[in-house]
């Protein structure tokens, strides 16, 4: 998998792809897909819908693999949610995965200068991150 920079600010990406869902997407969607999630591509509008947003972005990418996606959840401003998990739940019994994947020699090494920096921006003092807009993100594809 490599990781590539958006072309846009997370501003512009943001101001794309909710302009291109309120004036192209949303009244084709919003009657039989409330709850599901739109993947926008912010240059061409194309879209795909989905259960939730890594599937709908699949999807999209599987279509258009240059493209520059913005996320939207039909009916609601919040694409994700933040809750508290009940306490009455089970814990998962240790070793459900056992013999599915192993764990690299190279696990607790520090990760690669180019992989770090792209979580440093959480970090910066004038990054808002738990609101609506962040300030200076650098927004990433992935491509499968």
């Amino acid at each position: 998998m490599s990781l590539q920079v958006s072309r846009y600010s997370a501003e512009e990406t943001a101001r794309r792809g909710d302009e291109i869902y309120e004036q192209q997407i949303r009244s084709l969607v919003e009657q039989d897909n409330w709850g599901k999630v739109v993947a926008i591509d912010i240059e061409s509008g194309a879209y795909a819908v989905a259960e939730n947003a890594l599937s709908a972005s699949h999807d999209l990418l599987d279509r258009l693999a240059d493209a520059e996606i913005w996320c939207v959840r039909v009916g609601s401003r919040a694409l994700h949610r933040i809750m508290l998990l009940p306490e009455e739940l089970t814990p998962r019994p240790h070793g459900l995965a056992a013999g599915e994947f192993v764990v690299p020699d190279d696990f607790d090494e520090p990760l690669p200068d180019e992989i770090q920096r792209l979580f440093e921006w959480l970090h910066e003092p004038d990054t808002e991150v738990l609101g609506w807009e962040a300030k200076t993100p650098t927004v990433l594809r992935t491509d499968r």
